[in-house]
């Protein structure tokens, strides 16, 4: 098994950032436009993010 080590928090904001550019630039910049499906997408993808530095902490 891996062992996971500590990422700084700036790694965190930093991986969060590019998430949420790649998503919109994938969706669209408008947000009401998007679908319950786009929503849940980008709300998992960005819940996955966090549970990744949780588990590393």
């Amino acid at each position: 098994m891996a062992t996971l080590l500590p990422r700084p928090a700036d790694q965190e904001v930093a991986d969060l950032a590019r998430a949420d550019r790649r998503l919109h630039q994938t969706f669209g910049r408008d947000e009401t436009t998007w679908t319950p499906q786009q929503w849940r997408d980008y709300f998992d993808e960005i819940r996955a993010i966090h549970a990744s530095y949780e588990e590393a902490a």
